[in-house]
């Protein structure tokens, strides 16, 4: 399992039906617990980090052209 960080909040109360908890839980007593199976989050997590990177070339290959185009063209 990857930790990307953390947030603490001192005297902060966040109702219980907006805890966003679909893969992680939290009980009463302030026990977490991990649902569901962590091989599957981790493909999930580098599925989107293809994903990105995908987009990146895709974005970088079009502001080259652009760029390129712009240099010949120019006068």
């Amino acid at each position: 399992m990857k930790d990307n960080g953390f947030l603490g909040f001192n005297q902060f109360w966040i109702p219980w039906e907006n805890m966003l908890m679909k893969y992680a839980s939290l009980d009463w007593e302030g026990n977490f617990k991990l649902e569901g199976n962590p091989k599957v989050m981790y493909a999930v997590m580098l599925m989107m980090r293809v994903l990105f990177l995908n987009e990146a070339y895709y974005f970088m290959a079009t502001s080259l052209t652009i760029g390129l185009w712009y240099a010949i063209v120019r006068t």
